[in-house]
């Protein structure tokens, strides 16, 4: 209730327990998360995608990455003390806007198909869940 943006995550523990595949994993001090391409906006979510895209944008120039995550936020990632829910809280904070995660209990949830090696592995969890005829 309430949220104007929330995220899909699946925890590396609940991937790599099915899964064994290549996954980009978010490190927080809480645990790591891979993110699952599902996405919510809600009243003020157009500020959750103008502020990513103000980073992706900014990505090559890593001054203006850090002045707009800010420094302190920053150095509690790098140093692996920044819970997800408190990167949630300093980015909205900064953004205006509520921020949330869904943490998706199955793997499945996190496997992207835009490897051959991903969509072999798509392919053989749709065939294991097809029922018999």
């Amino acid at each position: 209730p309430g949220t104007d943006a929330a995220a899909a995550v699946a925890r590396r523990e609940t991937i790599e327990t099915v899964h064994k595949t290549r996954r980009t994993y978010w490190r927080f001090a809480d645990g790591a998360v891979s993110g699952c391409n599902l996405f919510y906006l809600g009243p003020q979510g157009t500020a959750a995608v103008a502020f990513w895209r103000t980073l992706e944008a900014d990505r090559k120039q890593p001054l203006k990455v850090v002045r707009r995550l800010g420094f302190g936020t920053l150095m509690r990632f790098a140093l692996g003390r920044l819970t997800l829910g408190d990167a949630l809280s300093r980015l909205g904070a900064r953004i205006g806007a509520k921020l949330a995660v869904v943490d998706m209990p199955f793997a499945e949830a996190a496997i992207d198909v835009d490897r051959p090696s991903d969509l072999a592995l798509a392919e053989t969890v749709l065939k294991a869940r097809r029922p018999c005829a």
